[in-house]
């Protein structure tokens, strides 16, 4: 349940959230939650604040699962909340009762009149077990003395008699009392598993650590302080710590601080300071922040993609030509098209048949493709600067309190004989761009309607809400070199970066189409139209 909005300390980070609706990862918080309970009860109700306004997708998906939603007045005690759910829901029989800030990792499933409880120290005001004797539990708030380990309830109980407990909390005594009444008629077990809480700031980051999501070609592991990142990709791994050791003394301040590698004859790791702070795609995928929040956030986007740019060529001899030219041809045209290629490969795709999105007929994809590299200008020796190559929001963390930004998991420096990250500065604006406009990390959190009607023929609709547009309206003012987001020298390299990225996501087909099918609405909703391609683009190799 989680009737009540989450405390001042976590509302200041995410906006005004009930508990289960906070950012974990790329998922909300009820979704793990629901992941643990489905294990052992199908009949899910969800206690919300009741004047708590749900966005589309949460209806949707709370409607794919099957959960009820269930309003409670504002401003009630736990005890009087469990009482008002009881009375509305009928409740007489078993009950299982989750609180909303609370994931239970449980080693098996729970029997009936059961209390979770945890060992701990930390110094929070949480519901002690003072005394558990023959199953009789008497349970008191307090911080404990803050030398010892004490046990305290964790949030999970599954009681046998929910008319019992409801007789009880009626007479107006607070939860823990009402829980210790009922264990002298139903005597309660407790039952020690894995807790994580996200009832307060600290513990909320600390819960976080712990769920740390890496896709399939990363590992991350964290020791305190620590971040420690390899995987098998370790080009890549080699190509990011590159990226690290290189940075410019003006630019450290916007990465963690990069403390070493663990290069050995058996794999490569780098180290970096581990930082709490949410990414961007976290605050803005689920997270309520007020407009000036996000203006200040654009700002920061911007004063890093400058400082980037600070550190530009500024020669145009024939060397720095041929590596512009090189660079473009590689990353815009090569990588491109052969991700193209492989795409249709891998996932059986007619690459060379039209495409219709939502009852409109478009060109196919490969046409689509060399019609993007055709409308963008080629790199020249002015374009090339200091880049991240990876600059959207997944890959910012950004500290609210501070307004300070953080980028990680650059693309890095593959070449070990190049001494800095160069690359055409349009490339970090349009990664943002795929972010703000793009709608990239609202599609990864499948926050979206999409089917897939025939072979070639999609319907998308990715739920924008008035949040999302806010967001894009103070990401407008932000300008590089005079372009902004939406200018013609971004909108077609931002539309390029879904095609190219289509072959990554073969893990989950859903999302890769509903990826391809949203390269075409992102153009068609912000460039003037396709037209046909003005030359071919010819393949270096």
């Amino acid at each position: 349940m989680s009737g009540d909005y989450s405390g001042e300390d976590i509302c200041a980070e995410f906006g005004k959230l009930p508990p289960a609706f906070l950012p974990v990862g790329t998922r909300r918080l009820y979704e793990h939650q629901f992941k643990e309970l489905t294990r052992f009860t199908e009949d899910i109700v969800l206690a919300i604040p009741a004047d708590f306004e749900l966005d589309l997708a949460d209806q949707e998906r709370l409607e794919r699962e099957d959960v009820r939603i269930l309003r409670v007045p504002i401003g009630l005690s736990l005890g009087n909340a469990v009482y008002f759910i009881f009375e509305v829901l009928q409740l007489t029989s078993e009950v299982m009762i989750l609180l909303g800030d609370t994931l239970m990792r449980f080693q098996d499933n729970p029997a009936a009149d059961t209390v979770s409880v945890f060992d701990t120290t930390d110094f929070y005001k949480w519901s002690e077990i003072v005394e558990a004797q023959d199953g009789v539990l008497s349970l008191r708030k307090g911080f404990g003395d803050g030398n010892s380990p004490r046990t305290v309830a964790s949030g999970f109980y599954f009681l046998s008699d929910a008319q019992k407990f409801r007789d009880e909390v009626c007479k107006g005594v607070d939860f823990d009392a009402a829980i210790s009444t009922y264990s002298k008629s139903r005597p309660v077990a407790l039952k020690r598993d894995e807790w994580l809480d996200f009832g307060h700031i600290n513990t909320f980051y600390n819960s976080r650590k712990q769920m740390l999501v890496a896709r399939y070609f990363n590992s991350l592991e964290c020791d305190g302080p620590v971040l420690t990142k390899g995987g098998q990709d370790q080009a890549k791994l080699r190509a990011e710590a590159r990226w690290f050791e290189s940075l410019h003394d003006e630019m450290r301040v916007f990465a963690p601080a990069y403390l070493g590698n663990n290069g050995t004859s058996d794999g490569f790791s780098y180290n970096l300071e581990y930082l709490h702070n949410p990414t961007l795609a976290e605050l803005h995928v689920f997270a309520r922040l007020p407009r000036f929040q996000w203006s200040t956030i654009g700002r920061q986007c911007e004063v890093f993609l400058d400082r980037c740019n600070a550190f530009s060529l500024t020669s145009t001899d024939r060397a720095m030509g041929n590596r512009a030219s090189d660079w473009f041809q590689r990353l815009i045209v090569d990588k491109s098209l052969d991700r193209v290629e492989a795409f249709g490969r891998q996932a059986d795709f007619d690459i060379d048949a039209e495409i219709m999105l939502n009852g409109r007929r478009y060109p196919s994809l490969m046409r689509f493709a060399v019609g993007l590299i055709d409308g963008i200008r080629p790199s020249m020796p002015q374009d090339m600067s200091f880049w991240h190559g990876d600059f959207f929001f997944g890959n910012i963390l950004f500290d609210l309190r501070s307004s300070k930004l953080k980028a990680i998991d650059p693309r890095g420096i593959p070449d070990a004989a190049e001494k800095t990250a160069i690359g055409d500065w349009r490339y970090d604006m349009a990664k943002l761009c795929h972010s703000v406009f793009g709608c990239y990390d609202l599609i990864l959190s499948d926050r979206m309607s999409f089917e897939r009607r025939g072979p070639n023929d999609f319907a998308l609709e990715v739920h924008q809400e008035n949040s999302v547009r806010a967001v894009q309206d103070e990401f407008r003012p932000l300008r590089i070199r005079g372009q902004d987001l939406l200018s013609e020298e971004i909108i077609p390299m931002t539309a390029l970066l879904f095609v190219a990225m289509l072959p990554l996501h073969a893990e989950d087909p859903r999302r890769q189409f509903a990826l391809l099918a949203n390269a075409y609405r992102f153009f068609d909703e912000y460039s003037a139209g396709y037209g046909a391609p003005r030359r071919e683009k010819a393949r270096t190799g």
